[in-house]
């Protein structure tokens, strides 16, 4: 890949303040997906939102520059990026269906490793052995909180993992174009993309919608939209390695949501989980505050 990752003027605090509320969104977004793939295909439903999503896209358009800022040096990075944007929902609400949500929550929080170890070799970016040790925290947190049962392993576990790869790759070509791409360009092209190829595929598994489905639909794009936003600039504006342990903060936002909506009440693992992951969390914050006031955000030592 020629069009590699270009020097940027890294914001760490800033990209650590969109990826918290990219990961709420995602949860919400979660949620309402675990209650329509119950009467819909999963297919159907990524249809149905892209074409809601895609509607918005254009009618945001004008202010966002118009036609002129749709203009991209690297049309084979939107290309990438469509790949995996529609590759990581498809597998992820394949396997949500079937899956128990702590189970493949634990799963899809493994793309915080391939995320990091790609960033090295992708990316350039330098991971130093307190990061490191900020992202396996974090992980035992997660563990700690969705602690897995173990049933209905198998191929959809090989389905959650395969999700959990496609994102950390959507994540990296984020990176990559967030040097010269802005957050509404790449989330257009991948939107109409993901969109394109889903109405293709959903006249071979239609099904009827029923009324009260849609506005569940409709929550869920808005919902896609808004995290496809805040994700993206999340990653252009601090290293993958950075704000990659914030992304366990999605589990805290997934035990209270499933409380209020689907009436399941947290254990005191989910809580001792989450504790974790915010002392984590809090840790890499004073570490990027640190290195922000001392000018070297972006050239982090063995010790960052």
């Amino acid at each position: 890949m020629s069009d590699s990752a270009e020097i940027r003027d890294d914001r760490p605090m800033a990209g650590i303040g969109y990826i918290v509320l990219s990961m709420a969104t995602m949860a919400s977004l979660d949620a309402v997906a675990k209650h329509l793939v119950a009467t819909l295909p999963v297919m159907e439903m990524l249809a149905l939102r892209g074409i809601v999503m895609c509607l918005i896209l254009l009618v945001w358009l004008p202010k966002a520059g118009g036609l002129r800022h749709l203009r991209t040096s690297k049309p084979w990075g939107h290309v990438r990026r469509m790949g995996y944007s529609l590759a990581a929902p498809l597998l992820f609400f394949t396997a949500i269906r079937d899956l128990p949500l702590a189970d493949i929550t634990v799963l899809v929080f493994g793309g915080s490793f391939f995320m990091t170890a790609l960033s090295v070799p992708l990316l350039g970016e330098r991971v130093g052995l307190f990061r490191w040790s900020a992202i396996g925290i974090g992980f035992i947190g997660v563990i700690i909180a969705a602690q897995p049962t173990g049933e209905n392993f198998g191929f959809m576990t090989f389905i959650a993992i395969s999700a959990s790869v496609a994102y950390a790759m959507l994540v990296i070509e984020t990176r990559r174009l967030g040097g010269s791409e802005s957050a509404y360009t790449m989330t257009f092209y991948t939107t109409f993309g993901v969109t394109a190829a889903m109405c293709l595929a959903t006249p071979f598994v239609w099904v009827p919608v029923a009324d009260d489905a849609w506005p569940w639909l409709i929550a869920l794009a808005v919902l896609a939209l808004g995290s496809h936003v805040l994700l993206a600039k999340a990653f252009m504006l601090a290293p993958v390695s950075t704000i990659a342990p914030f992304e366990y903060t999605s589990l805290v936002w997934a035990a209270i949501f499933g409380y209020y909506i689907f009436d399941e009440i947290p254990g005191s693992n989910v809580w001792l989980g989450a504790a974790i992951i915010i002392a984590a969390g809090i840790f890499i914050v004073q570490r990027e505050a640190k290195l922000t006031r001392s000018k070297k955000p972006t050239q982090p030592t063995i010790a960052d």
